[in-house]
């Protein structure tokens, strides 16, 4: 006897109806503040017969070393650039706070010779022993038909010398430009040449600067106003005016190292506390921090052999930023051409030229 369809579908329906019904369970991910979410990239438009496909775009590259001192003895592997967009106005929070924590623990675990700042002092130091105030001279041959030995004109001291060449007498006369003291400069360099950044030494120098200043103030002023004297005074009037600014330079510089003398100090009686507030970040916001720039990086970039980073010409909407073991952690710091405050980490533009 065969059934009838009908039957059979209101059979189904019984059966059904005295089932209890499938609940499927989801889990919501939590949602991030609107401030640290990436905003994800628009999707790209299809083309259509009105526009045409964009082109490809081709950036030239250039090449960068990386100077990492003195922080570079704390890196547990090669560090790498990433090229990510401009962050959101929380993520870039987030990183200005890591890079003031980090740099914090790291001067709080060192002496003051080894912190950041003090490796700036070093690189002051070295730039005013490279702009030591120096006498300029200059010397040549003017003919002339002057009988006298010497004369002045100008700012410029003529000697006469003669020579026979070919039963001839040849008169010429060398000219000297006005030239400050040669003993004078000799004292500043030998001063400067060997100064260090250790506040007493550079106490010494600097007073040394300034007992030189007064003493060939005094030694100035007794010259001639007149000839060959009028000259040398002229010149060393110069030289002492820039001696003293220089001289207020070096002491500008004696002044930061106490600053930073000062700083470290507080550092180390706060280590306890320093290494709590990192810990706490470390825990808390590090991985927020993390998550965007690895998920959001345009572009990974690793040193070739030589050290070099080759980078692509990069707009105004990316930023690049360096990824370095520290630790048992990847920390992460924006870097430029020039320096940050909260890091020393900086790209120096090596390409060759064309």
């Amino acid at each position: 006897m065969k059934k009838c369809p009908l039957a059979i579908i209101l059979i189904i329906s019984a059966i059904l109806s005295g089932c209890d019904p499938i609940v499927v369970q989801t889990t919501e991910e939590p949602v991030q503040p609107e401030a640290l979410r990436p905003v994800p990239a628009p999707e790209p438009a299809e083309p259509t017969l009105s526009a045409a496909p964009k082109a490809e775009v081709i950036t030239a590259s250039q090449q960068y070393i990386l100077l990492a001192e003195p922080w570079k003895k704390y890196f547990r592997s090669s560090p790498k650039l990433l090229i990510v967009e401009t962050p959101s106005a929380g993520i870039q929070d987030l990183l200005d706070q890591e890079q003031q924590l980090i740099k914090t623990v790291l001067d709080s675990s060192s002496a003051s010779g080894e912190s950041s700042e003090y490796a700036e002092l070093e690189e002051k130091l070295n730039e005013l022993k490279t702009i030591i105030p120096a006498a300029e001279t200059a010397s040549g041959y003017v003919a002339t038909r002057s009988s006298n030995y010497t004369y002045v004109s100008g700012g410029t001291i003529y000697t006469r010398t003669g020579s026979y060449y070919d039963g001839y007498y040849y008169t010429a006369f060398r000219a000297k430009q006005k030239s400050s003291s040669p003993e004078l400069v000799r004292s500043v360099q030998g001063l400067v040449h060997n100064a260090s950044l250790d506040t007493k030494d550079l106490d010494q120098r600097i007073e040394a600067l300034q007992r030189l200043i007064s003493k060939w103030n005094r030694r100035t002023s007794e010259l001639n106003a007149s000839g060959s004297s009028g000259l040398m005074r002229e010149a060393n009037e110069a030289y002492l005016s820039v001696l003293r600014a220089f001289t207020k330079d070096f002491s500008k510089l004696r002044t930061e190292v106490m600053k930073v003398e000062n700083e470290q100090e507080r550092i180390l009686k706060n280590k306890s506390q320093v290494l709590s507030e990192w810990k706490a970040f470390e825990d808390n916001r590090l991985s927020i921090l993390s998550d965007f720039l690895l998920t959001n990086a345009q572009d990974s970039i690793e040193a070739s052999a030589d050290g070099n980073f080759t980078l692509p010409t990069l707009d105004s909407g990316v930023k690049t930023y360096l990824v370095c073991a520290i630790g048992d952690r990847d920390l992460y710091f924006e870097v430029s051409t020039d320096r940050k405050k909260q890091h020393p980490f900086v790209l120096v533009d090596v390409t060759p030229q064309q």
